[in-house]
C-alpha cells in the first residue's frame, strides 16, 4: 500500500519545526515548575519537544520506592517455561468429536443444531428480511428489524427454518405481537416465571 504524497503545507511545517529544534538557544518555560530552560532540557517526542522539563517528568514518573533488585541490569526472571519447552498436548491426535466440530466450523455450519443463535437461524432471518424488502410488514419501518416466527419456535421444530413461517417486523411491532409491552396479554407460564424470579431476588437480598 503506497503512502499519500505529502502536501506542501505539511512539508513547510516539518521544516519549520526542525529549524526550531536545531536552534539550541530557544528558551521555553516549564508548565510544572514555571522555570525558563533551554529547549534541550525538555523531553523529546519524535520531532517535537514537550512542555514539561525532564526533571519534572522524571519526578512525576518515580514513585519514591527503592529498587529492590527485581529489575536491575542483568536480572534473569524465574520462568517455568525454558527455551525449547514443548506443551504437553503437542503431537497428540485430536478426538473424533473435535475433528467433527472443526470440519463443521470450516464449512460455516453450526456445531449445536437447533440453536436460535446458530448459523441456520441467522441465514433464515436474513432470507426473511430480504424477501420482505428489508422493512416492517405492519408499519413499514426500515430500521431495528426482527424476523418473527408466525408459529412459535418451541411449538413446531419442522417450521423453524421455513421461510413461509417468517415475517419481518420492527422491534415495537414484534413486541406487540409477542406481548412484551405493558397493556398486552402475557401467558400464565411467563407470569409464573416472572414471579419466581422476583421471589428469588427478594430472598437473595434478604440473606445478604
Amino acid at each position: 500500500m503506497q503512502r499519500k504524497p505529502m502536501s506542501e503545507e505539511t512539508k513547510r511545517k516539518i521544516s519549520e519545526t526542525k529549524k526550531k529544534i536545531q536552534d539550541l538557544g530557544e528558551i521555553r518555560k516549564c508548565k510544572k515548575c514555571h522555570v525558563e530552560k533551554i529547549v534541550t532540557e525538555f523531553p523529546r517526542k519524535k520531532t517535537l519537544y514537550l512542555y514539561q522539563c525532564k526533571a519534572c517528568r522524571n519526578n512525576s514518573l518515580r514513585k519514591g520506592t527503592e529498587n529492590t533488585g527485581r529489575f536491575k541490569k542483568g536480572h534473569i526472571p524465574k520462568s517455568p517455561f525454558k527455551p525449547g519447552h514443548s506443551p504437553w498436548n503437542k503431537g497428540l491426535p485430536a478426538t473424533e468429536e473435535r475433528k467433527k466440530n472443526m470440519s463443521l466450523a470450516r464449512k460455516g455450519k453450526e456445531i449445536k443444531p437447533g440453536s436460535r443463535k446458530g448459523y441456520k437461524a441467522k441465514e433464515w432471518a436474513k432470507k426473511v428480511k430480504e424477501r420482505d424488502g428489508w422493512k416492517c410488514k405492519n408499519c413499514g419501518r426500515l430500521d431495528k428489524l426482527h424476523a418473527h416466527h408466525i408459529v412459535p419456535w418451541k411449538d413446531d421444530k419442522h417450521l423453524r427454518y421455513d421461510l413461509k413461517n417468517g415475517i419481518t417486523l420492527c422491534n415495537s411491532c414484534h413486541a406487540k405481537t409477542e406481548g412484551f409491552q405493558s397493556g398486552h396479554e402475557v401467558s400464565e407460564e411467563v407470569r409464573k416465571k416472572i414471579s419466581e424470579t422476583k421471589k428469588k431476588k427478594k430472598n437473595a437480598n434478604s440473606i445478604n
